[in-house]
């Protein structure tokens, strides 16, 4: 009876640490789960279409969501002052420092960037990010040659493209497809999917 006890408590033991192993592998993979929905918490830009809620850019909680990283480049893409941006940090020193203009209380400023390593288009109005395929994509540029951020407009597509530590060219598509405002109008938050094409 001991011996069967003591088989029982071992299998039982082991099936418990097998099933709390396994649960925590596919967390944060980015893949889709078993009903089906996405993984919210990976947000790294893949062939798979992702789907977002943000809120407007804010200094202080730094909620631009991070869709590439490598060593020494790292995008994000977040909505500010109704304009979409795909800000570009860069490693300096160890840390990540955002390559972008900004006014003195802190906020991107002018619509500008700093690195020549991102282009952005309006592709105007679409019925969706299937849509978005063009790959000859060009900024509109400003008296200083820097890409301009583009102006956010409610189902309309942005092909973007930016590059990697190893200057490879990666392809962008983001589609801009519902948002909320607060009590005042504004926009508050926005909906967007994206996915590299």
């Amino acid at each position: 009876m001991k011996k069967k006890l003591f088989v029982f408590s071992f299998l039982f033991l082991l099936a418990g640490l097998l099933v709390s192993c396994s649960s925590n592998d596919d967390e944060g993979n980015g893949e889709p789960t078993p009903d089906n929905t996405e993984t919210k918490s990976d947000y790294t830009a893949t062939s798979k279409v992702k789907t977002v809620t943000i809120k407007s850019y804010d200094v202080q909680e730094r909620n631009d969501i991070t869709i590439y990283e490598d060593f020494n480049r790292k995008y994000s893409l977040t909505y500010f002052g109704g304009y979409l941006y795909l800000f570009p940090y860069k490693r300096i020193n160890g840390s990540w420092n955002l390559l972008i203009d900004r006014n003195y209380y802190g906020y991107p400023f002018s619509k500008t960037i700093m690195s020549d390593k991102i282009v952005i288009q309006d592709m105007g109005k679409m019925n969706g990010i299937s849509a978005i395929v063009g790959k000859n994509i060009k900024s509109e540029l400003n008296g200083e040659g820097r890409a301009v951020y583009p102006s956010l407009q409610p189902y309309h597509g942005y092909a973007m493209s930016f590059k990697t530590e190893d200057d490879e060219v990666k392809y962008l598509r983001v589609y801009f497809s519902k948002y909320t405002t607060d009590e005042y109008g504004q926009i508050s938050s926005i909906t967007i999917q994206y996915q590299l094409y």
